[in-house]
């Protein structure tokens, strides 16, 4: 009889099937649109000269009459040779997917990462509780259905999901590559150095319990502390640049090819750090960086540290952080089942962990071993908000406006506004393979506002100001989710321009695309998820900041990661940040937007 799926993960059936049922639900979501070169152009107009005061808007427009039609048969040209060479259903999907392929650089810089739960009983229960629920997930379908659906219905892509479970990142000489193992029932787990195979499925491919796993990783931890480190895959994956580390695990292909397919078909591997971080900061550091145990090829990772604190990494070629909350909201939900009599057959059946040696170390090149591309820093605030007024702003969706205006305002009073315009992420996944465009959140309302706020002018002329803000920003962020948003087609629009003749128009409009490719800051958050404790927020060149916000009952946490510059003024943005949720929480209260 073929395995069929439970909804409790209870009954056999394997990541395959969860793949398979995933790809059906797809089928269903409408292919992302095309660029609209009218869209983009309008756009460009609107807001390049909030961001390059050198820019004139009228000999911009001009400039933009005197290219045509030439831009535009262009513009289309290269639409159509993109979308006719094209296999995937949503072209700016398929072109970031390639750009994360290529990165070069130590891996740990393209890892996201977030901080799972509060300490639990220890390290041994929560690694065991975790991988339980990690195979209750892939033998669910309603794993698909936390992904791919909202409370009212609506549906959303869940490629991510499927690419994430048993994936790991291959590394290659000018690019990395994808490999999925859909029939895999096991797990890798790292500690000290060393490297273990365990089983989360049973060969009826139900989880198994909680108490076998936790026996499991008992003697993991036994084992690894009482012998010394051998080669460590781990460092490799994590640290070595990507052309330096294809080369070497070519070679230890051929040493061992069982125990490098065991490794990278694993559904999930698991970091047993030893080290205990002193606060949040070191603790997203360690999950990305911890080169005794964090293997980053695997496209999705846990850590676990002493305490029992846990922490998600996901590999951002492959998913965005968002996912990787919905991911764990979904986790935290799952109700672990005592089965008695099926934990006692497991116990007597039990067998230690395997190990896994992938070679010797003569082959190890600790010369080519770098470390983060960049320094970054991350600062935590947790605010405490009353929990009536925290579910009203949810509700209302004002929320996610008030701390991103905050965010905006703190950074003006540091900044020009051409020199602190954000970026927000803002999700496309309504579409087939859609996963997030930019939104250029920074416009002349938006300043005004802050520049309000900054002065302390009166409560009419802020409310008026937030008002008119609002507004422009929600239809920005609506046409974005429809996928009419303009970050996508830039490059393609700077492609159409390179083959032109030169001349002063141009050069505008090259100058007007560049403003929008400068350094920005990021901007994104989670109205309410009360199972996650921090984001570092993807952080990918010198001289950048982000910010996310994470929902709970009573508080509101704030994570600010920065880098260069940023690293010595996080705290300063930080207390600007806060005195400005307040100045405009209270000025909602009075604006008549809400009532309480």
């Amino acid at each position: 009889m073929n395995p069929t799926i439970g909804k409790d993960g209870s009954q056999g059936a394997n990541l395959q099937r969860l793949i398979l049922y995933s790809l059906s639900q797809d089928e269903r979501l409408p292919s992302f649109p095309n660029p609209s070169y009218a869209n983009l152009v309008d756009n460009i107009i609107e807001k390049a000269a909030v961001g390059n005061k050198n820019l004139d808007l009228g000999h911009l427009r001009q400039s933009v009459v005197s290219l045509e039609p030439e831009l535009e048969n262009k513009f289309q040209a290269e639409v159509s040779r993109m979308m006719g060479s094209l296999s995937s259903r949503n072209w700016f999907t398929n072109q970031l997917r390639l750009r994360y392929l290529s990165f070069r650089g130590p891996l740990c810089d393209m890892s996201q990462v977030a901080i799972l739960s509060s300490p639990a009983e220890s390290q041994t229960i929560s690694t065991a509780r975790l991988l339980h629920k990690v195979a209750m997930a892939i033998t669910s379908l309603d794993t698909v259905h936390a992904i791919g659906c909202d409370r009212k219905g609506n549906r959303f892509e869940t490629q991510q999901l499927r690419d994430i479970f048993a994936t790991t990142r291959v590394p290659g000489h000018d690019i990395d590559v994808l490999k999925t193992s859909p029939r895999s029932s096991h797990a890798v787990l790292f500690s000290n150095g060393h490297t273990f195979r365990v089983c989360i499925l049973d060969r009826q491919l139900r989880p198994v319990p909680v108490s076998v796993l936790a026996t499991q990783v008992q003697n993991i931890l036994h084992i690894s502390s009482a012998k010394p480190k051998s080669i460590n895959i781990a460092l490799y994956s994590t640290l070595m640049e990507r052309q330096c580390w294809a080369e070497l695990r070519h070679r230890y292909v051929k040493i061992n090819p069982e125990a490098i397919d065991d490794i990278e078909s694993a559904i999930v591997s698991v970091a047993l750090h030893t080290a205990l971080p002193l606060d949040q900061d070191e603790k997203l550091k360690l999950a990305k960086e911890d080169n005794s145990c964090v293997y980053s090829d695997n496209v999705l990772g846990f850590s676990i540290f002493p305490d029992g604190t846990a922490a998600g990494r996901v590999d951002h070629s492959v998913a965005d952080g968002g996912l990787l909350v919905l991911l764990w909201q979904h986790l935290s939900s799952l109700r672990i089942s005592i089965d008695n009599k099926h934990a006692a057959q497991h116990l007597l059946n039990a067998i230690l962990p395997k190990e896994l040696h992938i070679g010797n170390e003569s082959l190890s090149q600790p010369s080519s071993i770098q470390g983060p591309a960049l320094l970054r820093k991350s600062v935590i605030s947790r605010i405490p908000q009353d929990p009536n007024l925290s579910r009203i702003l949810r509700y209302t969706k004002l929320s996610h406006a008030i701390y991103l205006f905050a965010y905006q305002g703190a950074l003006l009073s540091i900044f020009d506004e051409s020199d602190c315009s954000i970026h927000e992420p803002v999700s496309t996944r309504s579409y087939a393979e859609g996963r997030c465009d930019r939104h250029y959140v920074t416009t002349k309302e938006l300043v005004s506002f802050c520049r309000a706020l900054e002065e302390n002018r009166s409560l009419g002329s802020l409310i008026s100001d937030f008002k008119e803000a609002l507004q422009m920003y929600r239809a920005g962020l609506e046409a974005t989710r429809r996928g009419q948003g303009f970050g996508a087609a830039i490059g393609i629009l700077e492609k159409s321009l390179s083959s032109m003749k030169d001349s002063d128009s141009k050069s505008q409009m090259i100058q007007a695309a560049k403003t929008f490719k400068k350094r920005g800051a990021l901007f994104t958050g989670f109205p309410f998820a009360p199972a996650v404790d921090a984001v570092e927020g993807f952080v990918s060149a010198a001289d950048r900041v982000s910010c996310v916000y994470i929902g709970h009952e009573s508080e509101v946490i704030i994570c600010l990661t920065g880098s260069g510059m940023f690293c010595g003024i996080l705290h300063r943005i930080k207390e600007v940040m806060e005195k400005n949720i307040s100045g405009i929480t209270q000025a909602v209260l009075n604006s008549g937007l809400i009532s309480i």
